[in-house]
């Protein structure tokens, strides 16, 4: 027997057996990395498992199970590319291409997970999550191809990140929350989605520095009911026309709006109770059209001759509103719960809705040319 040709074998062997596993677990950029592999369904941390897809970890916070460099097409039920369930190990599924029905699905009780530079396209929901908290989904492209879809849809959920991802082609929205709390939503680019971001009971959701650009009928930002204390900063959003709506705030509260520039659309409060109307921040740094949004609240205020994009008045009785030009929005002026104010000697023009009253008595509305809304 010639022992050292045994052992050159050997360590030829182990080197190639090496080159293979490094190109497992560390994979370049591009389709052509990916290797094709059945559906993952992980149910519990003892299913983390090199069968199941894990290329990587120990599942701590600093050494996370890593899920990488597949390629799944999940056509059978239950249409997920990765299945998770009820696992509070730490784990990142990244640099994956799937399409299914759902490619992602985190249901139920799924904790310390990460999504992250990965390719999706679903039939329905994208990425689905459902009672889960701290987690993270970052930097992946999403696209969809049912009209009544959503690209990232979370449910019941709380403290969670999304952020730097690309939504586009997603149906009815870009991004959902559902009866969630403590989401930040931030620098993602979410487009021709019907709706960028809609918020349904989400409390303490945070938007910031988004860029939106919504569909027919659609809201760029829709911050629906029982949906309170939402920030609301720094996003560009644009809609087709002003028959579509920037920022839609429906029966909520205590919401925050800073520094956002918008298309045409602009805000529209819709609200049956006072704290609907004058429990919000909306600073004149907010623009529609380039022009500042003049949100007055709990006070009669005065808006006399200043540049507008729109005028809010929140329980301002004996408010004074005087030689404005407000035009190509959504609702020009939106007066709420005020009483006695004046309106005088504004151009109203060319907007869906010229002006609107809600709740309100004793208005004087005199001199004003209001046409073609």
């Amino acid at each position: 027997m010639n022992l050292g040709r045994s052992v050159q074998t050997i360590a030829l062997l182990s080197f190639f057996t090496a080159i293979s596993f490094s190109s497992l677990v560390t994979i370049p950029e591009g389709a052509s990395a990916y290797i094709p592999r059945d559906p993952i369904h992980i149910h519990g941390n003892g299913e983390f498992t090199p069968a199941n897809g894990v290329t990587g970890g120990s599942g701590t916070s600093s050494d996370p199970y890593i899920i990488e460099g597949w390629k799944i097409d999940a056509d059978e039920p239950p249409h997920n590319a990765i299945w998770i369930a009820n696992t509070d190990a730490h784990f990142i599924i990244r640099n994956v291409s799937l399409s299914a029905r759902i490619p992602i699905n985190f249901f139920p009780n799924v904790e310390n997970g990460t999504i992250e530079n990965s390719v999706m396209s679903g039939y329905y929901n994208e990425i689905f999550i459902a009672l889960c908290s701290n987690f993270t989904i970052r930097h992946n492209s999403v696209s969809g191809a049912d009209p009544h879809g959503i690209g990232i849809f979370v449910q019941q959920s709380a403290n969670a990140i999304i952020t730097g991802n690309t939504v586009a082609h997603a149906g009815q929205r870009g991004i959902g929350l559902l009866m969630t709390s403590n989401i930040t939503v931030t620098g993602n680019g979410i487009s021709r989605s019907k709706t960028g971001i809609k918020l349904s009971g989400a409390y303490d959701t945070t938007i910031i520095d988004n860029v939106i650009n919504a569909g027919l009928e659609g809201e760029g930002i829709n911050v629906g009911e029982n949906s309170d204390k939402t920030t609301i900063v720094n996003n560009t959003i644009s809609v087709p026309s002003f028959e579509e709506i920037d920022i839609l705030l429906q029966l909520s509260k205590n919401n925050t709006m800073v520094n956002n520039v918008m298309s045409r659309g602009g805000i529209l409060i819709i609200g049956d109770s006072l704290e609907h109307w004058n429990t919000h921040v909306i600073a004149s740094s907010n623009t529609v059209i380039g022009k500042p949004v003049h949100y007055l609240k709990n006070s009669p205020g005065v808006i006399i001759g200043s540049e507008a994009g729109q005028v809010i008045l929140a329980n301002c009785s004996g408010a004074y509103v005087d030689n404005l030009d407000v035009s190509g929005v959504h609702a020009a002026f939106q007066i709420g719960f005020s009483n006695n104010s004046t309106i005088t000697r504004n151009h109203i023009h060319h907007n869906y809705w010229g002006m609107t009253l809600y709740f309100s008595n004793g208005n004087t509305i005199t001199q004003n040319t209001i046409r073609d809304n």
